[in-house]
């Protein structure tokens, strides 16, 4: 028996209609530009993270609304 054909669907929406920079916000640092790939977040032990590249006090609150999102949509 063949199995059902199948395709990939990646849903999308005008940029000033979206959340994208709520989910994936970009972070103004000493070194430049990033954007946050929170969809991206793993977890990792704690004992490979060796030396801090730079605090992220400043977008704490950013940080916790992009993962809010993620979780739960809000």
């Amino acid at each position: 028996m063949k199995p059902p054909a199948r395709k990939l669907q990646i849903s999308y929406e005008h940029l000033h209609q979206s959340n994208v920079e709520r989910l994936c916000p970009i972070l103004q640092l000493e070194q430049g530009q990033f954007v946050l790939l929170t969809h991206q977040m793993i977890s990792v032990p704690t004992s490979i993270l060796t030396i801090e590249v730079t605090p992220l006090e400043n977008f704490r609150y950013a940080i916790l609304s992009a993962i809010d999102l993620l979780v739960s949509g809000i």
